[in-house]
């Protein structure tokens, strides 16, 4: 899921940038008159500057859509590498010499120049990355491959034979705790409630619940939400995510 919808929006945001750059190489007279220019000098260097410029909207949108993505992977050093080069190691340096080369042409072809090595930096690093990981983590967004071993089913925490049938598949104390506050959480929010399904997926030794509804809270009450809380620091590497509280990562 994580990997369609990076993949989803970096295909959004490349595209919104070719068009958008597409869309000042065709007019940019028309964008300069909006700024009140209609004429002489200034109008004229406004006019190339504007086509320069905008060769690199397709590389600013690549590099901040990755740094903003290194961030949500909480890689801090990543992104801010990415923002360091963005922001002032390539362009400032590029701009002294192509300015110095070239003039005013140089310092907007400067930006174009910045966005190539920022991208070759980013697949540069990536691939190191997924060469590192000896295959566990593979392509441009460095995604971890789906091992066969991964278990995944769903299951009513409502239905008795359900839960019975679950717990017969896993076998952990932990997880029958979890599932009786999932169970818990679902007649809290719905006394009426006929059905509360949640996901289950069992990977590496760590166990995710996930519901399938809307609104809802693995989590009742407060008591619930630090009896949780107990168990993911009984156990490595657990932790409770999602606004909500909606998921827990027990392993």
């Amino acid at each position: 899921a994580v990997g369609m919808t990076v993949k989803k929006a970096m295909r959004m945001i490349l595209g919104c940038c070719i068009g958008v750059t597409i869309l000042f190489q065709l007019i940019p007279h028309a964008i300069m008159t909006l700024y009140g220019v209609s004429g002489g000098d200034a109008f004229d260097i406004g006019v190339n500057a504007i086509r320069l410029f905008s060769l690199a909207f397709v590389g600013i949108g690549f590099s901040f859509m990755y740094m903003y993505y290194m961030q949500a992977k909480k890689n801090a050093a990543f992104s801010m590498q990415i923002c360091a080069l963005e922001g002032f190691l390539i362009i400032v340096p590029m701009g002294l010499l192509l300015g110095y080369l070239f003039g005013d042409t140089g310092l907007w072809i400067a930006y174009s120049v910045n966005e190539i090595l920022v991208a070759l930096f980013i697949v540069g690093k990536v691939h190191i990355t997924n060469q590192k990981s000896d295959g566990e983590k593979h392509g441009l967004f460095m995604l971890k491959l789906i091992v066969k071993e991964t278990q995944e089913f769903s299951v009513d925490v409502l239905d008795p034979e359900q839960l019975k049938a679950a717990l017969q598949q896993v076998n952990v104390p932990v997880f029958e705790k979890l599932l009786a506050v999932s169970k818990a959480a679902y007649e809290q929010r719905n006394k009426k409630a006929k059905t509360g399904w949640i996901d289950v997926i069992i990977k590496d030794g760590k166990i995710y619940l996930k519901d399938m509804g809307k609104d809802y809270r693995l989590l009742g009450n407060s008591h619930d939400l630090e009896y949780i809380k107990g168990i993911c620091e009984t156990y490595e590497n657990s932790m409770l995510i999602g606004m909500n509280y909606s998921s827990a990562n027990i392993g």
